[in-house]
């Protein structure tokens, strides 16, 4: 990985920096963010002055929209963005980090696995019963894999 990294390929290289300009950045921003808006939003772009968020969803943005002016005057000035002229948003929704779906998968899969083995339990036809209890014990195996 160090050597791809530490590559002299010019594109990659610029791509690398690029990625670490826009996570400094997005530090930043998370910074001057009202608290109940920084898990939504992110940075995309900075480019001409326009800095582009996205955030999770139209509810999200328009939240953005009311702290607009605010952020706008706290990123210039606390944060250090002198050249920023506006901000763009986009809504885009994020896909949770891979912790976190495996966690809420497996607490779905053991939820599924329950109400399968509740219905095997109130079936009369043995081979549907054995059928829902197989595979209540398949979705918990699986749950413990993810």
């Amino acid at each position: 990985m160090r050597k791809i990294l530490q590559t002299e390929n010019k594109t990659l290289q610029s791509l690398i920096d690029k990625a670490k300009q826009l996570e400094s950045l997005n530090q930043k921003v998370l910074a001057v963010l009202p608290d109940e808006l920084k898990p939504h939003c992110k940075v995309a772009n900075f480019a001409h002055g326009i800095l582009t968020l996205t955030v999770h969803s139209a509810a999200w943005g328009m939240k953005l929209r009311f702290a607009h002016s605010d952020l706008l005057r706290r990123l210039r000035s606390d944060a250090g963005l002198y050249t920023l002229k506006s901000i763009k948003q986009l809504v885009r929704p994020f896909s949770p980090a891979p912790e976190q779906r495996s966690s809420k998968l497996a607490m779905e899969s053991a939820a599924s696995a329950e109400s399968l083995t509740q219905s095997a339990a109130t079936i009369s036809d043995p081979d549907l019963k054995q059928a829902l209890e197989k595979l209540a014990l398949d979705v918990r195996i699986n749950a413990q894999h993810e």
